[in-house]
């Protein structure tokens, strides 16, 4: 359909086919005439990106060239409209990771289609017209004190991400960043091309709200209970984050994933966070 450059910088053919995805139950669940990136080259940083790509930004195909090629690029999940909604449910920490240097593999995630709602979940509607999938961050506290973060930031996002590790941030205003917090940890290495950054191991607790409704989630990262392996950084906080692509705000992080189940909901442009216990 044509040749570009996908959103994490490899060049790509814009190809048009079924996706098979193997099942639990040793079928095979198809997604009929899927429209989807396929790499053929690395990018900048000699990395072939492999995301399969879950999210729900409105309106699809928000990034660049797809639009001005007439290409409407979306979730590969979301084509097959009898299951729009996605549940994903990551295996517990304590199974996932482990403080030896043997590598673990567990079979405990899922990948879960519904056709319609299933129980328990707090759903939040996403921003519009944003090429991410968020929603709206109206607070954080980073142990037991309640900071001020985001303040008077304009129009925050809270990006609903499990691709990274921490949850970090841009602060601007200097909520967080000038500041001195518990457990203060070494920022990883790829905080070197953003700006003042402090970094945490500190527990957390993050407030999301839905950016239609008053509705709001709010939960709680202690990595007390994991391995020690996994107890280190929670928190990167940075005047500015050059991973939030310019836009004020956060990403939950991986992290999130280890205390929340998440549901996509396609054609309702929502997302949903119910505990894990």
């Amino acid at each position: 359909m044509g040749k570009g450059t996908e959103p994490w910088g490899c060049p790509c053919n814009v190809v048009k086919g079924p996706i098979d995805i193997p099942t639990a139950d040793g079928g095979i669940y198809t997604l009929e005439d899927c429209i989807f990136y396929a790499c053929i080259g690395n990018n900048e940083g000699g990395v072939r990106t492999a995301n399969f790509g879950t999210g729900r930004p409105t309106p699809w195909s928000a990034n660049g060239w797809n639009k001005a090629a007439g290409v409407t690029m979306q979730a590969p999940l979301s084509y097959n409209t009898a299951y729009p909604y996605a549940e994903f449910c990551y295996a517990p920490a304590a199974s996932m990771f482990s403080d030896s240097d043997v590598p673990t593999v567990d079979t405990g995630s899922s990948l879960i289609v519904y056709t319609s709602e299933p129980t328990g979940y707090t759903m939040l509607d996403t921003i519009k017209n944003l090429q991410w999938m968020s929603l709206v961050p109206t607070a954080l506290t980073i142990g037991s004190t309640a900071t001020q973060w985001p303040g008077v930031a304009s129009s925050p996002i809270a990006m609903v991400d499990t691709g990274g590790g921490p949850t970090f941030l841009s602060d601007p205003n200097g909520y967080l960043y000038k500041s001195q917090w518990p457990h203060p940890v070494t920022c990883p290495s790829w905080t070197s091309s953003s700006e003042d950054c402090t970094c945490s191991s500190d527990n957390f607790t993050l407030t999301l709200k839905s950016s239609e409704k008053s509705m709001a989630y709010t939960y709680t990262v202690d990595t007390a209970g994991l391995p020690t392996s996994v107890q280190g950084l929670t928190l990167v906080m940075c005047k500015w984050n050059s991973f939030m692509m310019d836009q004020q705000g956060m990403n939950i992080g991986g992290i999130s994933a280890l205390f929340n189940h998440i549901l996509i909901d396609y054609l309702g442009s929502r997302v949903g966070l119910k505990p894990k216990t």
